[in-house]
């Protein structure tokens, strides 16, 4: 479970789950979008806006260890341990 709080005045927003085992997080540069990367091989993506899961990907790379996003916000990567 991934937790979200309100760095203004430090209240909690949401709780996302995403695929099991989550490894890594990572907001867009816009802040639209969440990305959350799990152990199970899957990448989940969650609007900010009302923190509703917007897609799954599973991107064939064995179990995932981080998620990043390139700062142009159109690329995402993640790392896992196929070869």
């Amino acid at each position: 479970t991934v937790a979200v709080w309100d760095t203004a005045d430090g209240s909690e927003l949401t709780r996302l789950s995403g695929g099991r085992g989550l490894t890594g997080v990572a907001f867009t540069p816009d802040g639209g979008s969440l990305l959350v990367s799990a152990a199970d091989g899957t990448v989940s993506r969650f609007e900010t806006g009302g923190f509703t899961a917007a897609e799954r990907f599973a991107w064939g790379l064995g179990p995932l260890h981080a998620v990043a996003v390139a700062p142009d916000g159109l690329t995402a990567a993640a790392s896992g341990d196929a070869r």
